[in-house]
């Protein structure tokens, strides 16, 4: 048996989670990609051209994760399984910490620069 820390209610889960649905059907989100925009209006979006903002209906994000898959895994630039995130998996990996980078020029791994952040 694995030990499991819990830190939210159920109760607080369903709160955060209604809270969400209503940013993203009232407040909506901003999308610079005109295809985009297109496709969330086919799908029942709300779509405001001249802010470039889509107004997501909790159903239409309740199919959208129904869709999702339910795990994932992640490898490395040499095709390398690095995580497997399923079942109770869980990695600590800030992703704002890059050790390395691929050089897009060159092909190589290299430690990162200001520029590469840039």
């Amino acid at each position: 048996m694995r030990p499991t820390l819990r830190l939210l209610s159920d109760e607080l889960i369903r709160q955060i989670l209604a809270e969400a649905y209503d940013i993203l059907e009232h407040l909506g989100v901003e999308v610079h990609n005109p295809g985009l925009l297109d496709l969330l209006a086919e799908h029942g979006a709300r779509v405001d051209r001249a802010t470039n903002r889509a107004f997501l209906p909790e159903p239409l994000v309740r199919r959208a994760l129904s869709t999702s898959p339910r795990s994932f895994k992640l490898f490395d630039t040499l095709g390398n399984e690095t995580h497997d995130f399923s079942g109770a998996n869980v990695y600590f990996t800030p992703g704002s910490a890059a050790l390395n980078v691929l050089d897009s020029e060159t092909g190589a791994i290299r430690r990162p620069a200001t520029a590469d952040n840039v």
